[in-house]
Protein backbone atom coordinates (compact mmCIF):
# COMPACT_ATOMS: atom_id res chain seq x y z
CA UNK A 1 0.00 0.00 0.00
CA UNK A 2 1.31 3.43 -0.73
CA UNK A 3 2.37 5.79 2.17
CA UNK A 4 -0.72 8.40 0.59
CA UNK A 5 -3.07 5.94 1.47
CA UNK A 6 -1.82 4.96 4.58
CA UNK A 7 -1.90 8.71 5.84
CA UNK A 8 -5.89 8.38 4.35
CA UNK A 9 -6.78 5.46 6.37
CA UNK A 10 -4.98 6.60 9.63
CA UNK A 11 -6.55 9.52 9.08
CA UNK A 12 -10.09 8.09 8.86
CA UNK A 13 -9.75 5.59 11.61
CA UNK A 14 -8.16 8.37 14.17
CA UNK A 15 -11.36 10.77 12.88
CA UNK A 16 -14.02 7.97 13.76
CA UNK A 17 -12.43 7.25 17.01
CA UNK A 18 -12.70 10.52 17.76
CA UNK A 19 -16.63 10.05 17.02
CA UNK A 20 -17.54 7.40 18.91
CA UNK A 21 -15.45 8.67 21.66
CA UNK A 22 -17.32 12.21 22.02
CA UNK A 23 -20.96 11.17 20.96
CA UNK A 24 -20.06 8.81 24.41
CA UNK A 25 -18.72 11.41 26.26
CA UNK A 26 -21.47 13.72 25.43
CA UNK A 27 -24.48 10.67 26.31
CA UNK A 28 -22.96 10.45 29.75
CA UNK A 29 -23.14 14.63 30.08
CA UNK A 30 -26.64 14.26 29.39
CA UNK A 31 -27.37 11.82 31.81
CA UNK A 32 -25.60 14.02 34.27
CA UNK A 33 -27.34 16.97 33.31
CA UNK A 34 -29.85 19.00 35.88
CA UNK A 35 -31.16 22.35 36.41
CA UNK A 36 -32.31 24.16 38.96
CA UNK A 37 -35.80 26.24 38.83
CA UNK A 38 -37.10 29.12 40.99
CA UNK A 39 -40.54 29.93 39.12
CA UNK A 40 -43.72 30.59 38.71
CA UNK A 41 -45.62 27.48 36.83
CA UNK A 42 -48.61 26.16 35.89
CA UNK A 43 -49.24 22.82 38.00
CA UNK A 44 -52.26 20.38 38.02
CA UNK A 45 -52.41 16.94 37.84
CA UNK A 46 -50.49 15.14 34.77
CA UNK A 47 -52.86 12.63 33.53
CA UNK A 48 -56.24 14.56 34.22
CA UNK A 49 -55.25 18.17 32.97
CA UNK A 50 -52.06 17.49 31.05
CA UNK A 51 -52.61 14.65 29.29
CA UNK A 52 -49.47 12.63 30.24
CA UNK A 53 -50.58 9.03 29.31
CA UNK A 54 -48.02 6.98 30.75
CA UNK A 55 -49.71 7.14 34.21
CA UNK A 56 -52.13 4.68 35.62
CA UNK A 57 -52.96 6.99 38.31
CA UNK A 58 -53.03 10.55 39.37
CA UNK A 59 -49.71 12.61 39.47
CA UNK A 60 -48.53 15.84 40.00
CA UNK A 61 -46.90 17.61 37.16
CA UNK A 62 -45.16 21.40 36.38
CA UNK A 63 -45.11 22.92 33.03
CA UNK A 64 -41.68 24.37 32.74
CA UNK A 65 -40.70 25.81 29.28
CA UNK A 66 -43.57 23.99 27.33
CA UNK A 67 -42.39 20.84 28.97
CA UNK A 68 -44.23 18.28 31.60
CA UNK A 69 -42.36 17.14 34.25
CA UNK A 70 -43.46 14.44 37.27
CA UNK A 71 -43.03 16.47 40.91
CA UNK A 72 -40.75 14.47 43.31
CA UNK A 73 -40.80 14.70 46.91
CA UNK A 74 -44.51 15.46 47.48
CA UNK A 75 -47.99 13.71 46.83
CA UNK A 76 -50.43 15.45 44.81
CA UNK A 77 -53.38 14.68 47.76
CA UNK A 78 -50.45 17.17 49.68
CA UNK A 79 -52.05 20.32 48.59
CA UNK A 80 -55.60 19.60 48.82
CA UNK A 81 -58.32 17.07 47.62
CA UNK A 82 -57.01 16.73 43.66
CA UNK A 83 -60.65 15.60 43.10
CA UNK A 84 -62.34 18.64 44.05
CA UNK A 85 -63.28 21.62 42.50
CA UNK A 86 -60.42 23.37 42.36
CA UNK A 87 -58.21 20.40 43.03
CA UNK A 88 -55.47 19.35 40.42
CA UNK A 89 -57.56 16.74 38.58
CA UNK A 90 -60.19 19.68 38.02
CA UNK A 91 -57.95 22.72 37.12
CA UNK A 92 -54.53 24.35 36.21
CA UNK A 93 -53.23 25.81 38.91
CA UNK A 94 -50.31 28.39 39.51
CA UNK A 95 -47.86 28.05 41.54
CA UNK A 96 -44.27 29.00 43.02
CA UNK A 97 -41.86 26.65 42.79
CA UNK A 98 -37.96 26.07 43.76
CA UNK A 99 -36.26 22.78 42.75
CA UNK A 100 -33.86 20.69 40.20
CA UNK A 101 -34.81 19.23 36.81
CA UNK A 102 -33.03 16.38 36.45
CA UNK A 103 -33.66 12.86 34.64
CA UNK A 104 -36.72 14.15 33.32
CA UNK A 105 -38.44 14.88 36.80
CA UNK A 106 -38.99 17.93 38.85
CA UNK A 107 -37.40 17.43 42.50
CA UNK A 108 -39.66 19.38 44.48
CA UNK A 109 -37.88 22.15 47.85
CA UNK A 110 -40.68 24.93 47.86
CA UNK A 111 -43.90 24.92 46.79
CA UNK A 112 -46.55 27.70 46.84
CA UNK A 113 -49.96 27.52 45.73
CA UNK A 114 -51.22 30.33 44.43
CA UNK A 115 -55.44 31.20 45.69
CA UNK A 116 -57.95 30.70 42.73
CA UNK A 117 -59.17 34.32 41.70
CA UNK A 118 -63.21 33.87 41.34
CA UNK A 119 -63.80 36.78 39.20
CA UNK A 120 -67.10 35.46 38.40
CA UNK A 121 -70.22 37.85 39.00
CA UNK A 122 -72.03 36.00 41.68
Amino acid sequence: MKQSAKNIVTAILLIAGWAVFTDSTYAKNDKQHSMRINLIVDTACGKCQFGLDNEKECILAVKINSEFYYVEETDIDDHGDAHAKNGFCNSIRKAQVKGVIKDEKFFLEYFKLFEVNDRRKK
